[in-house]
């Protein structure tokens, strides 16, 4: 038996498989059908998808000489032969089989739901061949098949199509409003399939594409994490969805590379670009994604001036996608091969790149033409008032249906009329009372409403209180920290004097006096300075783990050694932490010292760093006196009362630990706490390892 009719025979079972239940003969067929129609292309597609690309032209031919009855299978075959000539290039075949598609749902009755998906992968296919005009009719098609009640993936669909149409126009900033609208559509889907995944994170890319076309660089570089974090949680159970995710991954960080490089930040570019390029240049990557990378690493090294460079990767650049007369990459890789050889001075090969370069843009002159001509605005605001007449009318009917409704009930008023009539009487001193009520409801409101001026009087002097303190702060921060800080630093040069044992105790009581107000000090303006996450994020460094530990614990190792006290580290997280450093460290120091100071002298103080599960772990664990009970759960509040002396009479203030809890939740972590007393306590501040800023 031939690899053919092999293939034939799976079809046919995986067909029937999928249409078991379903109703050959319906009056109409329905969105639920539609939603049916994807189990019966799901077999399919998997199948598809699981042959080697050697021999997916042989399932092709298969399904092309399929001949199904029912009209679903019919429309699941025609949207695979579809897509698969789309992917391939082929638009000759790709128009063909989707113009099937339409000819059959005109064939059958349906609900409209159906034919959305149609008309957009037409749309599609005119977009890529550059009929911007065409295109645009074919998504407006798509898009009034729903109606007033169009559903959120259609309207999606419809606004990242014309966020693609407006970025052809270079009007980027219409583009990035499409393309945000759409993304907020998708983010209301309730569902998990892997299309819509795949969309979410190429949005969110083309929003920082179209930033960085604007020279809005931060909000480009906000944009690809963005799609990082969207990518990384796409599911990669096959090695196919493994390849997809990679070439999107890939995608996304040799864009981000740019903006990089443009933003100063040029060895993280260079690198994030290279990686891109080696990696989508290969024959399963994103080719047209690597040949643009290409061209982008020559312009940047001709702009350094390094030529031989630049020349070795215009010709990486045209070796991968080749000579293309109508394709908009090839007009910016001749610009550049032009400016190379206009600086070596080759006369001769600068005038043959000039005649392809205008080769290439006359070809795409016409396209600009094209792309003119199509006014999105004013199509999409006929398309608004297509559906707002239509809402009108539906207004109108209910609008109608409601006075039958009131007219219903006024002749049941009238006959109720006699019945009011006898009870009233009745009622009457109810009334009164309800009156009196009302009465004591009107006081009680204004009462209320006193109480509501004074509340706001009082949040005033709040906030005039707040501003104060503020004030305050800063004077402790200018006028105090500077001069107690002197004086500290003076009396520790005096006392490492060993000659100078005269008045050595005043000295020790000054020094340990001073070293207490600049801690207070340094909390007091730690408390005050809360940032957001968005701030911690923009201050985030990438450090090497046992580096950020070793620095950490040399800030701290004259106060150990004061106390005869030991400290241990142990790091057994060997790759880069991407944190706000010197915020970190705060947090850290806070634990160390917290740990010396209610220790015994002699004892020891152990620092770990580990990860676990999905979270790096610093562990700080000593062997002291331990916490009450009572006092663990107000012991992370900002000025607790949960606190008592040291062991040698250190005093505490009731900051440190509240400021250690607000730098670990800045960084999306958390810090916990195990103690007992007389045994010790060890405390635990955890950070996600998962987010890709982590990794």
């Amino acid at each position: 038996m031939s690899l053919k009719t092999l293939m034939m025979c799976g079809l046919l079972a995986a067909m029937f498989w999928g249409c078991e239940g379903v109703s050959e003969n319906k009056d109409q067929y329905t969105h639920a059908d539609f939603q049916q129609l994807r189990q019966f292309r799901r077999p399919l597609q998997d199948r598809l998808d699981a042959l080697p690309d050697s021999l997916q032209p042989q399932l092709i031919d298969s399904l092309r000489s399929l001949k199904p009855s029912h009209p679903l299978q019919q429309l699941a075959v025609l949207r695979i032969l579809n897509q698969f000539a789309y992917h391939q290039k082929d638009y000759a075949n790709a128009l063909f089989f989707v113009n099937q598609e339409l000819d059959l749902l005109n064939d059958v009755q349906t609900d409209g739901s159906f034919h959305p998906d149609s008309y957009f992968r037409k749309g599609d296919v005119f977009f890529d061949l550059r009929q911007y005009d065409m295109a645009f009719k074919e998504y407006s098609k798509g898009l009034k098949y729903g109606e007033s009640n169009i559903e959120d993936q259609v309207q999606a669909d419809f606004n990242h199509r014309l966020g693609q149409l407006s970025y052809r126009k270079s009007d980027f900033r219409k583009a990035i409003g499409y393309y945000r609208r759409s993304l907020e559509l998708f983010n209301s889907l309730e569902t998990d399939r892997l299309p819509v995944k795949y969309r979410r994170q190429e949005l969110c890319g083309n929003i920082a594409l179209s930033h960085w076309r604007l020279q809005e660089l931060d909000q480009s570089i906000a944009w690809y994490d963005s799609a990082l974090i969207y990518v990384n949680r796409i599911p990669r159970r096959t090695p196919r969805e493994r390849q997809q995710h990679q070439i999107a991954l890939q995608v996304i960080l040799g864009n981000q590379g740019i903006v990089f490089y443009e933003k100063g930040q040029k060895e993280t570019g260079l690198a994030q670009l290279e990686k891109s390029m080696a990696f989508n240049k290969l024959p399963k990557g994103d080719q047209s994604h690597a040949s643009f990378i290409a061209h982008q690493l020559a312009k940047y090294a001709l702009d350094q001036k390094k030529l031989s460079l630049a020349k070795a990767y215009l010709d990486t650049a045209q070796s991968i996608i080749g000579w293309q007369p109508y394709s908009q990459a090839t007009f910016f890789q001749e610009k550049t091969y032009i400016d190379y050889y206009a600086v070596t001075g080759q006369v001769d090969s600068l005038k043959k790149h000039l005649s392809l370069f205008m080769q290439v843009n006359d070809s795409l002159k016409s396209y600009e033409r094209s792309l003119a001509t199509v006014n999105t605005d004013q199509l999409v605001a006929g398309l608004e008032k297509d559906f707002a007449l239509k809402s009108e009318q539906a207004k109108n009917a209910a609008q109608k249906r409601l006075n039958i409704i009131l007219t219903s009930l006024l002749a049941c008023l009238a006959l109720g009329l006699g019945i009011i009539g006898w009870l009233w009487q009745k009622d009457k001193r109810k009334n009164q009372m309800l009156a009196t009520l009302n009465k004591h409801i009107s006081q009680q409101h204004a009462l209320l409403e006193k109480a509501q001026m004074e509340q706001l009087e009082t949040n005033d002097r709040l906030e005039q209180l707040n501003r104060q303190k503020d004030k305050l702060l800063r004077v402790v921060a200018h006028d105090l920290r500077n001069p107690l800080a002197a004086i500290y630093g003076l009396s520790g040069i005096l006392l490492e004097e060993k000659n100078n044992q005269h008045d050595r105790e005043f000295l020790e009581l000054a020094n340990q006096a001073c070293r207490g107000g600049l801690d207070l000090i340094g909390e007091l303006l730690d408390q005050r300075g809360e940032k957001s996450s968005r701030e911690v994020f923009a201050r985030r460094e990438r450090i090497a783990a046992e580096q950020f530990l070793n620095e950490t614990l040399r800030l701290v190792k004259h106060r150990a050694e004061e106390k005869g006290i030991k400290l241990e580290l142990n790091c057994q997280y060997n790759e880069m932490l991407y944190i706000d450093i010197e915020r970190m460290r705060r947090a850290l120091t806070n634990l160390v010292v917290n740990a010396i100071k209610f220790s015994p002298r002699g004892q020891k103080v152990s620092l770990q760093c580990l990860r676990k599960n999905d979270n790096i772990l610093f562990e700080v664990r000593d062997y002291g006196i331990g916490i009450p009970a009572d006092h663990l759960p107000r012991l992370f509040e900002s000025f607790t009362t949960a606190k008592r002396l040291g062991t040698e009479g250190e005093k505490p203030f009731g900051l440190g630990l509240s400021i250690t809890k607000q730098i670990a939740e800045e960084h999306h972590g958390k810090v916990e706490v195990e103690s007992a007393e007389g045994i010790g306590s060890v405390f635990r501040l955890a950070v996600p390892a998962s987010l890709p800023e982590n990794n």
